[in-house]
This record gives C-alpha cells, sequence and structure tokens, in this order.
C-alpha cells in the first residue's frame, strides 16, 4: 500500500482579505530565551503545578507554583528568561496543604508610604542651740554608705548582687557569708546601732516609689527580711540618728482642677519633697511617722541637697525664677529635736543663689550660714559666691533677712566647701584654684581673713590640726593637696601629689561623693579610688595609697583593681579595697611594694546560663568594645551550685574572644565567639578580620569543665564597622548546628551577597550578626564549622535594605523579615519614601551549603511561620497604619494571615488589634498572644490576650488575663509563657492556650530586660534568668506546672519540607509540551508581566473569530479574514494557525501536521502522525482520522488508527495500525471541526 498524508481541516469561514498590520508581525524570541510559555493540558484531580531551574550549583529552585482547583482545564506556564529548557523542571501534584480558596488572597503588595501629697506644712516655732557638725554633736548623726563595718564584718551593699556579708577577720582569707538579692537598686545603708540588722533604702523601679528595707542577719547567717517601709517618691537623701531614720524624698503627684467656667478638668503634674521618720528602736516593728510634704504653689521643688544635726534637718530645694534668670534656693529647715514627734517645718529661708551641695549648709549656734551660686547677667559680673548668714531664733513665720551677706570670687564658680567651728573655706575655679578663708566669729560680720590661688581646683575638703586636705583636679590629673592653714591669714600649700599619667587623665568618684575618699588621718592614710588613661598602659583602675607625713603628703603604691574601685580602708596592718566584681587584701608593710594577700570575687556577669545536674553554667560574654579602639577579651564560663548562683566553684577563661552564643546538647556545651583581629603584617593579617570560633565543652562533670575541641575561621572586612553580635542556635534535621542572629529588629545590616561556604560573610552593626554559620558536631572532639551565609542577599543600587520583625528556623529552613526602603518622586506630593516588605529564606537542608531562596514580597513586617498537619505555611506579619481624620491621627495595628507556597504568599485575613498591637507580641504554633499596657487610672495595668489562627481562615480570641505594671516582652519556653514587665515577671501555662483558667504565678519586683529566649527552664520547675551583672535570678514554680516528658513542640521544626517530597510530584515531560509566546494570546490568554501563569476551563474555548481579530488588533466593524486564507505564505491557512495555536502573519512560526514512519521487530513500516493543537481552540469534536483512495470521497477509519495522548501535552499521536507496503495508494488526513 502506498501512503500519502494530506491534512484537511473543514470549518465555516468569513470570506475577507485585510492585511495584516505591521506590529502583529510575530517576532522570533527563543533564539533569546525571552518572553517563552508552554501550555499544559490539565487533568481533573490536579491541585498543583510547580516549574523549577536549575541553579548554578546544581540545585533545583521553585520559581513558580501554580494552584488550582482540582478541575480539568488548560494552563500556560511561563518559561523563566534566559534559562536553556534543559535546566527548567515541570511537575505536577495531586495535593495541596491548603484548600484552594486560600490562594485567592492578595498576593501583590503595595509599598507603604511613609498620688496626691499630705496636707502643706506651715513653719513652727524652734530654737537650736547647741548643734553643728564641729564635732559636738556630729557624732550622734549617721550618713549612709554603700559599705558598713561592724568589727571585721563588712557589709556591703552591692549594685550587682544586693546586700552581701563579709568576715574579713583573716585578711589573708575573707569569707563571703551570706547574701541577699535586691530586686530594687540604690546604695545607701545602714547598720542599726545596738541590733544585728542593716537598713537599705532603695528605689523600686516597678512602682517608682521609694523603699526601705530592714534585715535581720541571724546568729544562723542568714539574712532575712523583716519589713518595707515604701517611700512616697524618689529617695534623695536620708539621715540616722540614734535609731530615728530619716528618709527625704522627692515626691511628684497629679493635681485635678476644674475651670469654673468652662467645667473642663485640668490635670497638672506637681513636684515636691516628702520627709518620713521611721522609729527603728524595735526593728522588727518600726514606726512610721506622717510624711512631711514640703510643696509650693507658684513652682515645683527640685533638686534637694540635705545637711542635719542631731536636731535638725536642713533641705535646700531649687526652682528656677524666670526675672532673674537663674535658680534659687529655698533652705528648709526640719525640727527633729523631739525623737517622740514626728518632723516638723520651723523654718523656710530663701537665699540669693543656689546651694551646690550638702557642704554649703551649717547650723550652729542658732545660726544658719549658706553658701550659695548667684548669676547676674551684667556686662562685667555673670556669676559670684554668696554667703548668707541668718538668725533662726526670730519668730517663726517671718521672712528671713540675712544678718550679714558677703560677695567674693567674681565670675568663679564655686567647687568646694567647708565649715571647721567659725570658719569657712571656700574654694572656687575660674583659671586658677581661689582658696578663701572666712570667719563667722561674728556671724553678723564675715571677714574674709585670706585668700590663696594655686593651679587647679579642688571638690572635697577635709579638715586637720592647722591643715586642710584636698581632693581635686589640675589639668586631666586627679590632685590630692595639704595646705597649711595654721596662719589663717596666710594660708600655704604645703604639699601635692597627682594621680594619674601627666600625658593621659584620670578621675575619681570622690570628686562627686566623698564617701569614696579614704580619710584616716588616725592610721596616717588617704586611699583614693580611681580609673584613667595613659597612651602607654591603657585605661586603669584602682586604688591609691597615700601617706599623710608631717605636713607633706607621700604618694606610694597602688591597689589594682579590674574594674571601678569604690572604697578601701585600712585594717590594722592590711588594705581592704572593694569594687562590685572583688575584695581584695593587701599587705602594706612596705607601702610602696603592696603584697597581693586574696581576692575575693564578689560579682560577675552570667549573660547565659544553663542547668546541667545540680549546678549552673554562667557564661560571661566579655566586655563590649568598638572594635579599633580596644583589643579582643576572652569571654569566660563560671560554675556554681544550683542552690547558690553566687558562689564561685571554678572558673574558665574561653580563649577566642566575646561570647556571642551557647547551645547546650547532650552533656556538651557548644559556645560560639567572635573576635577583631587588626591588621598584622607579621602575622600575615593585611586586613581586618572577625574570627568566629565554635568551641566544645565536655559538661560531664560540670564541676570540671573540659576543653573537647575547637574550629575558627577568619572572615575579611572592608571596614571597621560594627562592635559585639548575639546568635541563637538550633539542630538541623541532619544533626548539625545553626548559629543565627538572636535578634532582627532595630539594626542594620551591611551586604555581602549570600555565600557558599566560607565565602563572602560579613561582620555588620551591632547587635544583630547578619548571618548564619552551620557548624558539625559528629565529632564533638572536633567541631567543624561548615559555611557562612549572609542574610541580606546583594543590595540593588537604589534600595536600602535591613532587618525587621522576627526570625523563625522551620523545616530546615531560616525564615527571616526584610525591609526595602527608597524614595520615589510622584507629581502630586514630590519626592516621597516607600517601604517594601519582604520575607528572606536560607534552604539549610545541604548544611554544607546554605542556599537563599528568592526574596517573597509580604503584606507586612515578619512576624512568624507555622505549618499545618499537612505541610502548608502560614505567615504572621504585622503592620502599623496611621490615619488622619480631619485633625484626628488615628494608629492602629494589624496582624496578617497569609498561606505561604514556598514562592508567594496569598493575604488570608487579618485583625484589627488597634493600639494594642504596639505592645509586645509572641507567635507559638498557629496561636499569638500580644501584650497592651493601660495607664488610664495612674498606674499601669496590662493585658495579655490570646488569639488562635483557626483553618477556617479567621483569628479567634481565647483566653486572657491582666498582670500589674508595664509589660514590656513576652517569651514562650516550654509551653510556658513568659511576661517581662515593670511591675512584675508572670509566667503562664500556656501547653492548651484555650484553656481559659490557665495557671498563672506571678514574681513581683522581679524585672528581666533581656530576650526570653535566654530564660533557661528546667523541667517545667525552675527558670534561670541571666540578669548580667546582677547574677542569675531563680524562679521556682513550686510544682505548679506538669513537665512536658521527652518530647516536645520544639523538636517539630526539625522536620523536612513535606510540599518539596519528590513523592508528591510527577515530573512532566518538558518536550511533550507545546511552546507559545507568553505574552500572546495564540495560545490561550497572554500573561502580563505580573503573571507567572493562567488557567482556562476545558469549556472556555475561543472561536476562530474572536481569535483572529485580537490576533491582528482588528478595529470593531472590520471583517475578519477567511480562514481559508494564507497570509504570511507557509502552506499553512489562517484556520490551521488557529487550530495549531501559531501566529497567522508570521511565517516562521507555522506549525504543520509531522509525519514520521516507525519501523517494528519485523522490519515493517508503521505511519505515526503529530498533531499538535491549540488548547484554547472552540471545537465539538476530537480530531478525527478519514481514509480516501481518490482524494474526493472520504471514509472516517478511527479503528484503523490507535490514538495516543500524553499526560499534560496538547499533542496527539495517530499511528495506523495495519503496516506499510501494498501497491495500493491510499490517502490520510485529520478531519477537526470548529465553531460548530
Amino acid at each position: 500500500m502506498h501512503i500519502k498524508v494530506l491534512l484537511l481541516v473543514s470549518a465555516s469561514l468569513l470570506l475577507t482579505n485585510p492585511s495584516p498590520a505591521a506590529e502583529d508581525v510575530f517576532e522570533v524570541v527563543d533564539a533569546e530565551l525571552l518572553d517563552r510559555a508552554v501550555t499544559l493540558k490539565v487533568p481533573e484531580g490536579v491541585r498543583r503545578i510547580r516549574l523549577r531551574v536549575k541553579t548554578a550549583d546544581g540545585e533545583w529552585e521553585t520559581c513558580t507554583l501554580a494552584h488550582l482547583s482540582g478541575r480539568a482545564g488548560m494552563l500556560k506556564l511561563r518559561l523563566p528568561d534566559g534559562v536553556e529548557e534543559s535546566d527548567i523542571e515541570v511537575a505536577a501534584s495531586w495535593t495541596d496543604p491548603f484548600p484552594y480558596e486560600f490562594y485567592a488572597g492578595q498576593n501583590d503588595f503595595e509599598p507603604e508610604a511613609g498620688n496626691v501629697a499630705g496636707s502643706r506644712a506651715s513653719q513652727g516655732g524652734a530654737e537650736f542651740t547647741d548643734t553643728g557638725l564641729d564635732g559636738q554633736n556630729g557624732d550622734t548623726v549617721e550618713e549612709s554608705d554603700i559599705w558598713k563595718w561592724r568589727g571585721n564584718t563588712l557589709y556591703f551593699f552591692n549594685q550587682y548582687r544586693g546586700l552581701q556579708v563579709i568576715d574579713v577577720a583573716d585578711p589573708a582569707l575573707p569569707k563571703r557569708l551570706v547574701s541577699m538579692r535586691i530586686s530594687s537598686s540604690g546604695e545607701q545603708l545602714y547598720l542599726h546601732p545596738e541590733a544585728d540588722y542593716a537598713v537599705l533604702l532603695t528605689y523600686n523601679r516597678s512602682t517608682g516609689k521609694g523603699e526601705t528595707l530592714i534585715v535581720e542577719h541571724t546568729p544562723e547567717n542568714e539574712l532575712i527580711q523583716r519589713s518595707a517601709i515604701e517611700v512616697p517618691g524618689y529617695i534623695l537623701e536620708s539621715r540616722m540618728v540614734g535609731t530615728m531614720l530619716y528618709v527625704v524624698a522627692r515626691n511628684s503627684w497629679q493635681e485635678s482642677i476644674v475651670d469654673p467656667n468652662t467645667g473642663i478638668e485640668h490635670i497638672n503634674w506637681k513636684s515636691g519633697i516628702s520627709v518620713l521618720k521611721a522609729d527603728l528602736a524595735d526593728p522588727d516593728n518600726p514606726i512610721i511617722s506622717d510624711p512631711l510634704d514640703l510643696q509650693n504653689d507658684k513652682y515645683d521643688y527640685w533638686g534637694g541637697q540635705v545637711q542635719a544635726t542631731a536636731d535638725a534637718l536642713m533641705i535646700a530645694t531649687s526652682a528656677y525664677d524666670s526675672q532673674l534668670r537663674q535658680r534659687i534656693s529655698t533652705v528648709h529647715v526640719i525640727d527633729i529635736s523631739d525623737p517622740s514627734e514626728p518632723p516638723a517645718l520651723a523654718h523656710q529661708v530663701l537665699v540669693k543663689g543656689q546651694v551646690r551641695d550638702k557642704f554649703n549648709l551649717n547650723l550652729r549656734n542658732n545660726i544658719l550660714t549658706v553658701v550659695s551660686q548667684v548669676w547676674r547677667w551684667s556686662e562685667n559680673r555673670r556669676r559670684y559666691a554668696s554667703v548668707e548668714t541668718f538668725d533662726l531664733s526670730q519668730p517663726s513665720g517671718e521672712l528671713f533677712q540675712p544678718l550679714a551677706e558677703m560677695e567674693l570670687a567674681n565670675n568663679e564658680t564655686i567647687t568646694a566647701s567647708r565649715f571647721s567651728g567659725d570658719l569657712l573655706y571656700l574654694v572656687t575655679l575660674l583659671r586658677v584654684d581661689p582658696l578663701f578663708i572666712i570667719s563667722l566669729e561674728d556671724p553678723a560680720e564675715p571677714i574674709l581673713l585670706s585668700e590663696l590661688e594655686v593651679p587647679g581646683f579642688s571638690r572635697h575638703l577635709e579638715v586637720v590640726e592647722n591643715g586642710l586636705i584636698s581632693v581635686g583636679l589640675e589639668d586631666s590629673r586627679i590632685a590630692v593637696s595639704w595646705f597649711d592653714v595654721s596662719d589663717k591669714a596666710n594660708p600655704t600649700l604645703a604639699s601635692r601629689v597627682y594621680v594619674g599619667d601627666e600625658d593621659g587623665w584620670a578621675w575619681t568618684e570622690a570628686n562627686w561623693d566623698e564617701k569614696a575618699f579614704g580619710f584616716f588621718p588616725d592610721d596616717g592614710w588617704i586611699l583614693l579610688p580611681y580609673q584613667g588613661y595613659a597612651s602607654e598602659q591603657g585605661w586603669s583602675s584602682g586604688v591609691q595609697l597615700i601617706e599623710m607625713g608631717e605636713n607633706e603628703l607621700i604618694k606610694r603604691g597602688s591597689i589594682p583593681h579590674d574594674f571601678r574601685a569604690r572604697r578601701a580602708r585600712v585594717l590594722d596592718e592590711t588594705v581592704v579595697s572593694i569594687s562590685g566584681q572583688s575584695l581584695k587584701t593587701l599587705d602594706v608593710s612596705d607601702p610602696d611594694e603592696l603584697l597581693l594577700l586574696s581576692e575575693l570575687v564578689l560579682a560577675w556577669p552570667a549573660d547565659l546560663v544553663h542547668r546541667v545536674g545540680d549546678f549552673l553554667v554562667q557564661l560571661e560574654r566579655g566586655p563590649l568594645y568598638w572594635w579599633g579602639i580596644q583589643g579582643s577579651a576572652n569571654g569566660k564560663l563560671h560554675i556554681s551550685p544550683v542552690e547558690d548562683p553566687d558562689e564561685l566553684l571554678v572558673s574558665l577563661e574561653m580563649e577566642g574572644g566575646r561570647i556571642v552564643g551557647s547551645y547546650l546538647v547532650e552533656e556538651c556545651l557548644v559556645v560560639a565567639q567572635e573576635s577583631f583581629i587588626e591588621p598584622n603584617e607579621e602575622n600575615g593579617i593585611d586586613v581586618a578580620v572577625t574570627r568566629f570560633s565554635n568551641t566544645v565543652i565536655d559538661l560531664s562533670d560540670p564541676a570540671s569543665p573540659i576543653l573537647l575541641g575547637s574550629d575558627s575561621f577568619d572572615i575579611p572586612n572592608d571596614g571597621w564597622y560594627g562592635y559585639g553580635s548575639d546568635y541563637r542556635s538550633g539542630i538541623l534535621s541532619t544533626g548539625e548546628l545553626l548559629w543565627y542572629p538572636g535578634e532582627l529588629s532595630f539594626y542594620y545590616f551591611l551586604d555581602a551577597g549570600i555565600g557558599g561556604a566560607r565565602t563572602d560573610a560579613f561582620f555588620p552593626y551591632y547587635p544583630s550578626t547578619g548571618k548564619a554559620i552551620t557548624v558539625a558536631l559528629e565529632d564533638k572532639a572536633n567541631p567543624i564549622i561548615l559555611a557562612f551565609a549572609s542574610l541580606t542577599g546583594e543590595l540593588k543600587q537604589d534600595t536600602n535594605r535591613w532587618p525587621e520583625g522576627g526570625m523563625k528556623l522551620l523545616n530546615d529552613v531560616l525564615h527571616f523579615g526584610l525591609v526595602e526602603s527608597y524614595y520615589e518622586e510622584t507629581p502630586e506630593q514630590g519626592t516621597r519614601w516607600y517601604s517594601d516588605h519582604v520575607l528572606g529564606q536560607l534552604d539549610l537542608s545541604e548544611a554544607a551549603e546554605p542556599r537563599a531562596l528568592e526574596l517573597v514580597e509580604i503584606p507586612g513586617a515578619f512576624e512568624s511561620v507555622w505549618t499545618n498537619q499537612l505541610g502548608g505555611r502560614i505567615l504572621f506579619t504585622s503592620d502599623h497604619r496611621s490615619y488622619n481624620d480631619g485633625n484626628i491621627w488615628t494608629h492602629e495595628s494589624v496582624i496578617q494571615a497569609s498561606a505561604f507556597d514556598g514562592v508567594k504568599a496569598y493575604l488570608l485575613d487579618e485583625i484589627n488589634l488597634g493600639d494594642r498591637g504596639y505592645g509586645p507580641k509572641v507567635f507559638h504554633d498557629q496561636y499569638l498572644v500580644v501584650g497592651h499596657s493601660d495607664y488610664k487610672t495612674g498606674e499601669a495595668l496590662s493585658e495579655l490576650r490570646t488569639y488562635e489562627w483557626l483553618e477556617s481562615v479567621s483569628f479567634l480570641e481565647q483566653a486572657k488575663f491582666e498582670q500589674r505594671g508595664h509589660v514590656y516582652r513576652l517569651g514562650i519556653i516550654d509551653d510556658l509563657l513568659f511576661a517581662t514587665g515593670s511591675g512584675s515577671l508572670s509566667v503562664v501555662d500556656f501547653s492548651d492556650p484555650s484553656d481559659s483558667d490557665r495557671i498563672v504565678l506571678s514574681f513581683p519586683d522581679q524585672n528581666f530586660w533581656q530576650r526570653i529566649d535566654l530564660i533557661d527552664v528546667h523541667d517545667r520547675q525552675f527558670a534561670y534568668l541571666p540578669q548580667g551583672w546582677q547574677g542569675v535570678e531563680t524562679l521556682d514554680f513550686d510544682g505548679a506546672f506538669e513537665s512536658l516528658g521527652a518530647s516536645s513542640r520544639r523538636d517539630l521544626w526539625a522536620q523536612p519540607l513535606s510540599e518539596e517530597d519528590s513523592d508528591n510530584w510527577t515530573i512532566i515531560d518538558l518536550d511533550t509540551l507545546s511552546s507559545t509566546v507568553a505574552s500572546s494570546n495564540l495560545v490561550l490568554s497572554g500573561l502580563d508581566p505580573s503573571r507567572d501563569w493562567g488557567f482556562s476551563d476545558r469549556q472556555a474555548g475561543v472561536s476562530y473569530s474572536s481569535w483572529i481579530a485580537e490576533i491582528l488588533d482588528l478595529e470593531e466593524g472590520q471583517e475578519v479574514p477567511s480562514g481559508e486564507e494564507d497570509f504570511d505564505g507557509d502552506g499553512l491557512s489562517n484556520l490551521w494557525e488557529f487550530l495549531s495555536g501559531t501566529h497567522p502573519a508570521d511565517s516562521s512560526s507555522g506549525r504543520s501536521l509531522e509525519a514520521v514512519y516507525s519501523v517494528d521487530s519485523e522490519g515493517d513500516r508503521y505511519l505515526n502522525l503529530k498533531y499538535e493543537y491549540n488548547l484554547a481552540a472552540l471545537s465539538s469534536s476530537e480530531p478525527s482520522p478519514q481514509v480516501s483512495n481518490d482524494l474526493r470521497n472520504w471514509t472516517d477509519y478511527p479503528e484503523g488508527f490507535q490514538i495516543i495522548e500524553e499526560a499534560f501535552s496538547p499533542v496527539t499521536f495517530f499511528r495506523m495500525l495495519e503496516p506499510l507496503g501494498s501497491d495500493q495508494s491510499v490517502f490520510v488526513r485529520i478531519r477537526v471541526s470548529a465553531d460548530n
């Protein structure tokens, strides 16, 4: 049989013949690999079509994901530009983790454009006849300090660890006896004169008020708080006279005033001074008097310089006088002469200027003497010193006129003063240090006896027999001076020593707190704490020993301290010095060569903590420093027993720089460190580098930690930027350890692109690290750093990109938020700032080669991601919006939920939280907790609300509860919700978030300012809070929460992504699909640049007339060309081009019926016809083969052909069942009926 093949198309035709427009000429683009698409025939039940491309490193990356309803239809799929078809993979899946309706949401997001005080005091009458601070009754008045001694026992109010009691009976072996944490802050300490009690004055940040704590030191060496006395306001000063404690506090309150004309209520804040007396004769039962409140209707009282005698308190307050343009002080004299009576205001004395410190006040023999700084704005006099005397024997209530006034030190500033008997020593400063000696023997006629000018100036004065000791500054050094005042008319500078390097600078706490000036004239020593810097030695801190000779000061040795020394004293033949970190004892028998006897560590930073058995592992990160200014400092590991976190058992310095992260795995601790290495030609380092180290420590015996192994890598830096960093950690499903930034918000990154193994990493600004690091831990003695990867990718030329929102490691993919901001010019509003929120993803399935995925546009700042049981991901984002409705601005915050398929985010729903959304929030699986603080009642009250995301595409509000004070951080660990705030720390059972009756524990006065994930939770029974220099705080839950057991929710994120499981996908042979132009309507509707695919129902085809009119861009009313015509002369009619999906005006695009021959095993040949058709062409019958002997009479012959159709392919194959070889000629055609 001799067979000829002929194609004939039967159709209804319209006979017109317009010429195709020039712009309709089809452009060949395949050679450029641009604007390409393929068409697929989608069978019923298919839910997803995926397109992936092979990257340069051989990995497959998803570019397009089409979500379908499951109906049969036609799909047009854009191919990525510039990618060869051999590097493109198309696959289909019959599953989808979400309902089809989830993907109907928005996926293209527009950028964003930019207490009442007590009654007022009235003056009463009082005389003070035998008072003063010159030794007559001064020994009955005691001032507070940070340390107090009782015999050889030291009580230290440590700013870092609270009250510490130390036995120094044996200076070579001091012992910490007991400690008590103080939740509030302060540095005022007294010892009860008659009992073993300590009195601590503190400020409670939670309540905004002061507190006086009465603490018993029991014979069993326990510290027990017996009572806490609330003090209104912030404690300024205090004095103890016998067993009477007087506390001076600055208080503020609201006053409500109603306008009688309008009825409008006005709220004003007022400030004044409160004086409180506590009778501590029985320390277990203190008696508290009503506060004495000092107020003024005209102005608020600020400041509060306090001086005292046994009979009177003098409080100097200041207020600004707008006419005189300076602060003017009022001295309030409070009568405390009768311990059985509450404090009473005796006199109020207005002075000429401002009282600068307590040494400006003196009360002796009923004469009040006041030194003040006066400012007067005139051409030749801007400021001067004033000395005024007042006779307090005048009747109360009268305006006090000074007995005498003295003005001196023109244009000079008062720096120090001291009263001694009938003498006043006064130091002022302009360019030199004048020392004035003034006689007050006759208060009505003060006499200036002398004036001595010396370089520098003094800040504090001490009186010795015929002498005056001062501490101050000269140039940039500390100066300690001895003035010989034996001749009051001719004082001289007898001796001066300097502390600090002449080319550096130094300072001392004694220059602003005289209690730091260790003045021991009976022992012949001055012990001066100092800090300083010298060009050769660098920074230094310690205590300088100065020997007091005969009218001579001799500089001796010094006691170095790593941190700021606070106090020192002589104890027999030794000196004891203390800082907040350590106590040192030294043998000073040779004062030039001091011998260190012991050093007792009192505090260290606990920045990270892990419980291991009965021990706490505390990690000290190391000091923060600006790189390029200070060399690297190492972190430290400290071990303490669980029952006493302040007891130091062992310390281990961690070579490798500052500790930036830690992870406890089995009985090993993995520690991440970073150090800055400056350029050093000798060591072969040409540029500054960051050295990242990963160290493993064996803690099988926590009391004896062993360093197992370490690995490090140097990362070059382009510039000296940034300092510090912070990492979180997690274990990947393949067992490797991941380090990633601890927090993204608020900090800028610098970019270096996404790197493979150990390439293109960088160090950004503090504290966000900006990179992820993977480490192999299979051999813990030989950890291997596998790879670094930057998280910001390449920056566009016109875009600023920085991190925002949260981070989440889920299914070996690190999700994190970024914001891209840029300026754009608009005709209406000019230049505007816009921001785009995007989601970054780092694929860590191959730990040695982390791979950055394409950025995804999202509706708001990324917060978290959650997967349902089918592996579908829900993204949670947040957005803040502001509206101006007339003159009223409205601010609101929304939480958004979007379905995420790995390529695009589809907005599902959002919940408007109003202004509540500006508070802290935390996501946990499908749950959200939002904190909000309300100040309407004057005291903050916080509310925590829980929302659940439902598969019904909505948020459901669950239980809520209240917490006292402001809440500023939320976090969830082991299904325990931690809420930290100014009033307390709360812990909520979150194992069933929908339970309205959840267990809630509150820990009042507990502040925790760091990230919640740094809290170590042990078996849901204890929590350990790393409080930095304040050490580790232990929270005992007292069995309130049940243990979770071995499995926990935290393990769920270490799973592979279900949607990437190859078993769910069927690969489609790309060669079997029909190619077309993506933007053209030749086959299915053209895709605009923002669309990657389009789907059409099989019944929604297009007719020939509609098709050709759109392809040729015919105007309305123009005749449709005939289907029999052949515009491009390629031998194919217009109608055939319609049915095959090619362009009727481009001869290069034609696609005729293909005929090929196949040969079987016996050598017989068979005819095979390939028909590639336009899926969108409307047809009422399937292609049918026909045969003819004469080309005139045709017979349907479907039974003679095997019809083969491949899944998804718009190609039909006709294989003739009868082999070729007969002499008879048979013609074959394929008949397709269109347009009915």
